[in-house]
């Protein structure tokens, strides 16, 4: 059965799960203040980068077509391309080197001498060569790579390789 809900706007803001924004710059001030600037302006820039580059997949013309394509309207699930599975959301699977360690390289080479901008170009260039495979989960699981079961050099590659995700 469904209740009905009582609260106010005025009750909803005053609970202990609404935050006022200034209470958390302070926090976020008081935490610089002890980490040190130079350390939180790298993490800064590299959590900068990650969500543009995660913004840019996910506002992708061709990428929401093709998830459209996957769309069951009866459900409102999502049917993975690869497994025919019905699933609750698709990944944008990022398949190679995992993107935290393209960035921690970017930033080793670049930073602090390029400005966001101009490591985000970088970065962009980076993934020329990356592919992005719309998938379910345990696709994407398949995709990873193990280091224990890398091919040596005598077996042919396979298609799994270290990926990151860009989930929606």
């Amino acid at each position: 059965m469904y209740e009905l809900c009582t609260n106010t706007r005025e009750s909803i803001l005053q609970s202990k799960f609404a935050l006022i924004g200034k209470e958390l710059n302070r926090q976020y001030d008081e935490n610089t203040a002890k980490k040190g600037r130079e350390q939180i302006t790298r993490w800064e820039m590299k959590n900068a980068l990650r969500e543009l580059n995660q913004k840019r997949l996910k506002n992708n013309r061709t990428i929401t077509k093709l998830k459209r394509e996957c769309r069951r309207k009866t459900t409102g699930e999502w049917v993975c391309p690869h497994c025919k599975k019905e699933v609750r959301r698709l990944t944008s699977a990022h398949v190679g080197e995992p993107v935290c360690k393209i960035l921690d390289k970017i930033l080793d080479e670049h930073f602090p001498q390029k400005n966001l901008h101009e490591l985000y170009s970088i970065l962009r260039t980076k993934h020329d060569d990356i592919h992005i495979v719309i998938c379910c989960d345990d696709c994407n699981k398949k995709l990873e790579d193990d280091d224990d079961d890398a091919p040596s050099e005598s077996q042919p590659e396979d298609n799994n390789s270290d990926l990151s995700n860009v989930n929606f």
